[in-house]
C-alpha cells in the first residue's frame, strides 16, 4: 500500500511539472496597448513652416545679461552675507566668554 501511495504523488508531481513546463514553453501574449501610438487629434496649431535661427549678436547679448544678472546676484549675497556676520558675532562672542568664565572658575 505504502508503494502504490508513492507512485500516486510521484504521478501527480509528475503532471504538475508538466503542465508548469507547458507554460513556459508557450508565448506571452500582451494584452496592454502599445506605449507609442499614432497621434489621432491634430493640434490646432500650424506646424512652423521655418525657423528662425538666433544671430551671433543675439548670443552675445544674452551673454552680456547672463553675466550681469549674475553679477548683481553674488554682490546681493556679499550683502547677506555680511550681514549674517554681522547678526551672528555678537551671539557668538558671548556664547565664548561665557564658556571661558565657566572654564576659568573650575580651575581656580
Amino acid at each position: 500500500m505504502m508503494m502504490d501511495l508513492a507512485m500516486a504523488t510521484n504521478a501527480t508531481l509528475s503532471a504538475k511539472a508538466d503542465a508548469f513546463l507547458s507554460k513556459l514553453s508557450t508565448p506571452h501574449r500582451s494584452t496592454v496597448e502599445p506605449i507609442m501610438t499614432a497621434p489621432t487629434v491634430k493640434s490646432p496649431y500650424p506646424a512652423p513652416k521655418k525657423l528662425k535661427l538666433l544671430t551671433l549678436n543675439d548670443y552675445k547679448q544674452d551673454i552680456r545679461a547672463r553675466w550681469l544678472i549674475l553679477q548683481r546676484e553674488l554682490y546681493e549675497l556679499g550683502i547677506d552675507i555680511k550681514r549674517f556676520i554681522n547678526f551672528v558675532t555678537p551671539m557668538v562672542k558671548g556664547t565664548v566668554d561665557k564658556l571661558k568664565s565657566l572654564f576659568s572658575k573650575k580651575k581656580t
